[in-house]
């Protein structure tokens, strides 16, 4: 059993997937037939940060939900122009948190007007229940360290939480599958990331990032070729009834994208590791997860491991991770990092580990924004 499956194991010496932890670790439901949420004061709110939308839930909520996390706002902030007009600002540029005053203010947005926080804490940060105000951050892949640090520090400082956990957007995709270790095929907005993760960890050297391209532009591209307006197209290409390929539906030039996304993997697995390094490759290579909300394209994983295969030259067959029964749908392939989220919020929220597995307020006061590498990596 490895590391991280270690921490799946509970009661009885029964071993749990990332799914089953959070079906066992639920308290209660937190929607309403409204579908608004109802703050649940002793419930971690899980936030997934993308560079198009952010999406947020309540640890304690029902999982898994079959139409993805209950909130889901456009990461972009509006702002007055000299005009007169508006314009949108996006602080998430293709993977990239490059504005962190816009993320306070879209999380401003989700924590107070959605989720339901008030402004200031009620009786000061001093007499908050331990768990109250506790965040699980699922940060979009390949952040720098000092950004990891100032986003905990906002939370912190801004937000008052008490306790906080934060991890890759990559990890949490394949802990939503229940795995730990496998090739991430994110597909965004406008980018796509190919990260390889080993026992939870995300090994950054072997990490690939396509910036300017993503399902924005494959709908784009099915614009141009067949003459529709984008709403149009994007309809057309999640239903996959454009053509038979993906080809015909984007055009040939698609078929570059494709390539350069197969060569991503084949790089990705080629981790340098200590003894056992082909076993891990094969691991590597066999579990390959495509999600993302720009995954969301008919043939797209198929047509991404054809390429894989027909590059791969060792004794083993890559394999695309299939989507589980509780994440079908057209949404929830879109969400799986905010799933991997939720299920991991069960486990490092739970009050009787709380304290080792997540930063808390005192730690941070003590150790100020170094304090995320005391308790993770």
């Amino acid at each position: 059993m490895t590391q991280i499956e270690e921490r799946y194991t509970a009661g009885a010496g029964r071993t749990y997937t990332g799914v089953e932890i959070a079906l066992e670790t639920k308290r209660n439901t937190v929607m309403n037939n409204t579908q608004t949420l109802v703050v649940d004061n002793n419930a971690a709110v899980v936030l997934d940060l993308g560079s198009r939308q952010t999406r947020a839930g309540l640890a304690s909520a029902v999982f898994p939900e079959p139409n993805g996390p209950r909130i889901c706002v456009e990461t972009a902030v509006a702002e007055d122009t000299p005009a007169g007009g508006r314009h949108t600002r996006r602080p998430i540029h293709r993977g990239c948190i490059e504005d962190m005053d816009g993320v306070e203010a879209v999380l401003k947005e989700v924590l107070y007007n959605q989720v339901g926080w008030a402004s200031e804490p009620a009786g000061g940060a001093a007499t908050l229940h331990p768990a109250q105000r506790s965040v699980l951050l699922v940060e979009p892949s390949m952040q720098p360290r000092a950004t990891r640090e100032k986003l905990m520090q906002l939370l912190f400082e801004e937000f008052r939480v008490e306790n906080y956990f934060s991890m890759d957007a990559a990890v949490a995709s394949l802990y939503a599958i229940g795995k730990t270790s496998g090739i991430v095929v994110d597909v965004g907005y406008e980018k796509v990331d190919v990260t390889p993760v080993l026992e939870g960890v995300v090994h950054a050297s072997c990490a690939v990032r396509h910036g300017g391209f993503g399902g924005h532009v494959m709908t784009e591209m099915i614009a141009q070729k067949h003459g529709l307006g984008y709403a149009e197209a994007e309809a057309k290409k999640r239903a996959g009834d454009v053509g038979a390929t993906l080809e015909a539906m984007c055009g040939e030039e698609i078929a570059d994208r494709i390539s350069d996304i197969g060569s991503a993997c084949i790089h990705a697995s080629m981790v340098s590791l200590v003894p056992g390094e082909r076993e891990w490759r094969k691991a590597l290579m066999e579990q390959v997860f495509v999600c993302g909300g720009g995954a969301r394209v008919a043939g797209f994983g198929a047509r991404v491991l054809a390429d894989v295969v027909q590059k791969h030259s060792s004794g083993f067959k890559p394999g695309i991770l299939s989507v589980p029964e509780y994440m079908a749908g057209d949404l929830a392939i879109g969400c799986a990092s905010w799933y991997g989220g939720h299920a991991t919020a069960g486990v490092v929220m739970n009050p009787a580990v709380i304290q080792k597995q997540c930063v808390t307020r005192a730690l941070y006061e003590e150790h100020g924004p170094r304090a995320l590498w005391r308790r993770q990596t």
